[in-house]
């Protein structure tokens, strides 16, 4: 009857081992997935603002408007245009979270 007790203990021990492991496993698993859907959504958000600016680029440039550097501002961010040559641009997108990517556009209005 002692020697029941003892190995109902073990038992126990063993299965909350094995099922805090599992929890654990499961919420770094679940932390992973989070932060790789936020740098997701910022390289989506930092991209449109991209798209958006080289559109309003067009735009200036095919009004013949002489452009040098500037900033367009977004809700969450901010571009900086920095002219490289007559049709060439770098674009620089920054959000306010700290994320940023840079992209070289060529523009021909042509």
């Amino acid at each position: 009857m002692e020697n029941e007790k003892g190995s109902i203990l073990i038992s126990t021990l063993l299965f909350v081992s094995v099922s805090a492991v599992l929890i654990v496993g499961i919420a770094k698993v679940v932390s992973t997935q989070t932060t790789q859907l936020k740098q997701i959504q910022y390289s989506y958000e930092a991209r449109s603002m991209i798209s958006m600016t080289e559109t309003i680029l067009f735009e200036e440039l095919k009004q013949n408007l002489e452009l040098k550097n500037g900033k367009v501002m977004f809700n969450n961010g901010e571009v900086k245009i920095t002219k490289q040559s007559d049709k060439i641009f770098l674009l620089k997108a920054s959000l306010d979270d700290g994320y940023a990517v840079s992209k070289e556009c060529s523009i021909n209005t042509e």
